[in-house]
């Protein structure tokens, strides 16, 4: 797993970070930071791992819990009921973990510092991102669990644009709807045309 982070966010607390990480990724490579020089300049820390890594490291000893979280979240709108799946499911086991790692870091942080979960497809820089923005660990369970379920079929997505020459300009975005269903977007890279797909396979087994 790689950590990447811009240069304003300290040293010592994504050192820290990495360390948290350590039992879920094992040792994390230290990649530096990123300097932007604008006064608008983008604050971000990234967790990057290839699909397989995130699979193994959030589903060891937990794939059951992940589907049973997956089938409940496709129940109603689960943002608005996570409390309630995470109950019904039980104790979580790496999933949550990350979830209250991802918390405390971002009580650590500056406020406009963002967390993202990338697939490192085509590359680290310009990959498959996921911006974590709940501080609500019950929420966060969900969205890491979601985000991992829906792995496969993004990088098939990406795999299948690569070969048939549909690349893309700056990576993929990726967003949860209400509805479970994961919304991607990207822009053509010999148009820059913006380029969307929804996938809904809420439900079903990773």
């Amino acid at each position: 797993m790689q950590l990447l982070a811009t240069d304003d966010i300290s040293d010592d607390l994504v050192e820290s970070f990495r360390a948290d990480l350590v039992d879920i990724f094992g040792k994390a490579e230290d990649d530096g930071h990123m300097c932007f020089r604008s006064q608008d300049a983008p604050s971000w820390i990234r967790l990057v791992a290839d699909a397989d890594l995130w699979v193994q490291a959030l589903t060891a000893g937990g794939a059951l819990y992940i589907a049973e979280l997956i089938k409940e979240a496709a129940k109603e709108t689960w943002r608005s009921r996570a409390k309630i799946v995470a109950g019904a499911v039980g104790a979580g086991g790496r999933v949550r973990a990350l979830a209250t790692k991802i918390i405390r870091f971002k009580s650590l942080a500056p406020e406009r510092v963002a967390v993202v979960v990338v697939l490192p497809i085509p590359h680290e820089y310009f990959g498959a991102q996921l911006q974590v923005s709940s501080t609500d660990p019950d929420v966060l369970e969900l969205e890491l669990a979601l985000f991992v379920h829906y792995l496969p079929a993004v990088k098939a997505l990406i795999e299948t644009n690569e070969r048939d020459g549909h690349k893309a300009a700056t990576g993929y975005f990726l967003e949860l709807e209400g509805n479970g269903a994961l919304r991607i977007s990207w822009f053509a890279h010999d148009t820059l045309k913006k380029m969307e797909t929804v996938i809904s396979e809420v439900g079903e087994a990773i």
